[in-house]
């Protein structure tokens, strides 16, 4: 259960995505297509879960950090 709303939105995006995955697949689309699709999904997923990218992490230290100075 979520009870958070954006969680909510980013599962529902992401089973959209899977969903248009897997259609890809069984239309015989290329597999650097339905990578996208997934790689869409584990993004939005990952949202709801907390994971952080190395991007995250630099971003947040230059946001909030003085740094070179």
């Amino acid at each position: 259960v979520l009870t958070n709303s954006r969680h909510n939105e980013a599962l529902k995006k992401a089973v959209t995505h899977l969903v248009s995955a897997k259609h890809l697949i069984s239309m015989g689309v290329g597999n650097e297509i339905v990578s996208l699709e997934v790689h869409t999904s584990v993004r939005l997923m990952s949202e709801i879960i907390g994971t952080i990218s190395t991007d995250d992490l630099l971003n947040t230290i230059f946001a909030n950090f003085c740094i070179g100075k």
